[in-house]
């Protein structure tokens, strides 16, 4: 599923080339600002058709396993789907990863606890995390 900013959940989107990516702060719009905070603090357990190979949908489960507020490491979810070895992958499979708060890619940390790349800025991933965090406790 894809969704184009501004756009309702329930409305679905064919792929193209000229779609946005919908970030968490996008998905506001959808789902408003107290639910969303419930939702990552439940989990979004939704449904999901993503076209992805196989080495990004295992991270991407892995990834959606995490707990709201928490973190995990590039090396702890390589480690988790059995490449312990593909630490650098796994960044690149968080890079690729198009659906933001389904698939939360920001609860992933460098080893020593630092925030490193995010698609949509380090700022916004700190205060994904602090929303996650606050609302969570």
């Amino acid at each position: 599923m894809r969704l184009l900013r501004g756009q309702r959940a329930w409305e679905s989107v064919s792929s193209s080339d000229d779609e946005e990516r919908l970030t968490e702060f996008d998905c506001l719009t959808v789902f408003g600002e107290d639910r969303l905070d419930r939702a990552a603090c439940i989990g979004l357990d939704l449904p999901l058709d993503v076209r992805c190979t196989a080495f990004e949908q295992r991270v991407w489960q892995a990834l959606r396993e995490i707990p709201a507020g928490r973190t995990v490491s590039y090396t702890e979810i390589a480690r988790r789907i059995g490449s312990p070895r593909a630490a650098r992958a796994v960044a690149g499979a968080c890079a690729a990863n198009n659906l933001a708060i389904a698939i939360p890619c920001h609860r992933v940390v460098r080893h020593d606890g630092a925030l490193s790349g995010y698609a949509w800025g380090a700022e916004r991933k700190r205060e994904l995390l602090d929303r996650e965090r606050r609302s969570c406790a």
